[in-house]
């Protein structure tokens, strides 16, 4: 899948294809270990999709904090909060969010 396509999803989509993703890649590596796969660059390209899938996913957080941010709906003192309500498993931390705060702000 490209990179333009990628954007085009929605969060949840975008989570359910990591996980996908997380699962074939696994799945790959463990085939491989036991036996030779018949196309052994496969494990690289599924890597590589993956690495796409996880950083289309954390742009499109970033953009989200960001126009929380600009909103003035989300500060240092509940950026804790918004995480545990809408971010539970993604790419990003509390120390990221408080720096896009600081720059965004």
């Amino acid at each position: 899948m490209l990179t333009g396509e990628l954007r085009e999803l929605s969060l949840q989509d975008l989570q359910e294809k990591v996980k996908e993703l997380q699962d074939n890649y696994t799945l790959l590596c463990y085939q491989h270990s036991s036996s030779a796969l018949a196309n052994p660059s496969e494990i690289k390209h599924k890597r590589r999709e993956l690495a796409r899938v996880k950083t289309v996913l954390r742009e499109k957080i970033n953009e989200q904090l960001i126009e929380k941010v600009k909103d003035n709906t989300l500060t240092q003192y509940n950026a804790r909060e918004f995480l545990k309500e809408n971010h539970k498993n993604l790419p990003t931390n509390l120390k990221k969010i408080k720096i896009i705060i600081k720059t965004h702000s």
